[in-house]
């Protein structure tokens, strides 16, 4: 019973990891291909900016903005940036966005990498692969039989 729970446990994450990653990635780069294909470019202000530090080699960059998109109201949004960025943006007051047209709340304010992306997305395929192998394998039914298949012959004689 302990060992079945546990055959389903490990299917289940491998499955439900894959399925979030692989949609988390695809989503991630719909989103970024298109502010690159139909993003219009706005002169934001600077309002806040914060850096934070998850370890010793990993550090956040944070820049509060407010821009005012064509025939929208004015939006400010917290935005996290790479290191370049938040230091041009603090240094001048100004950073360059990039949003939707229809939906100005979907911005950018950074010409973000797709490839980090596309890992992540390759990645949950992979666990989604094997979380499907490994159920297979776990799951299938059990067509061995343990009886001599000579002595089923037999038998009908």
């Amino acid at each position: 019973m302990r060992t079945r729970i546990k055959q389903w446990l490990i299917v289940g994450v491998l499955i439900g990891d894959g399925i979030g990653l692989t949609a988390f990635g695809w989503n991630r780069l719909n989103h970024l291909e298109e502010l690159a294909e139909r993003g219009i470019e706005a002169k934001a202000k600077v309002l806040d900016h914060s850096i934070g530090q998850y370890s010793k080699r990993s550090t956040s960059y944070s820049l509060t903005l407010e821009f005012s998109p064509d025939a929208h109201p004015t939006v400010t949004k917290t935005m996290t940036v790479d290191g370049n960025t938040y230091r041009s943006a603090v240094k001048d007051g100004v950073a360059t966005v990039r949003y939707l047209p229809e939906d100005p709340d979907t911005c950018s304010a950074e010409k973000s990498a797709l490839l980090p992306y596309q890992i992540v997305k390759v990645f949950g395929m992979i666990l989604l692969g094997a979380g499907i192998v490994v159920s297979w394998i776990v799951f299938r039914p059990n067509c061995r039989s343990t009886e001599n298949p000579t002595a089923a012959v037999t038998k009908q004689a």
